[in-house]
């Protein structure tokens, strides 16, 4: 049915907020923002492919979906995620 997700979330955070919570988070939105100006700017190609992959790919998993329902619920502030790999150098291997 439509739309039972999105109730149950904001129940979920209507019963936090009147137990005292301040703070409630639905995680991350895994690549969204990487379009932004200055983003992965060492790693060019590796970003233009993960940008593909948030605007255009389904198979693994629908990111901007859900990032977008995410958006839905008016987050009061978002923070970046980032990845630290070593070596500096990266490899797909």
């Amino acid at each position: 049915m439509n739309g039972v997700s999105e109730a149950l979330i904001t129940q979920a955070l209507k019963a936090m907020k009147e137990q005292g919570y301040e703070f409630a988070s639905l995680g991350i939105a895994s690549l969204a923002g990487l379009d932004e100006a200055g983003v992965n700017s060492n790693f060019p190609f590796l970003n233009k492919l993960l940008v593909r992959v948030f605007n255009k790919h389904t198979a693994l998993m629908n990111f901007k979906s859900l990032y977008h329902f995410k958006k839905k619920f008016g987050p009061t502030s978002e923070e970046p995620a980032f990845l630290a790999f070593y070596p500096p150098r990266f490899k797909l291997g």
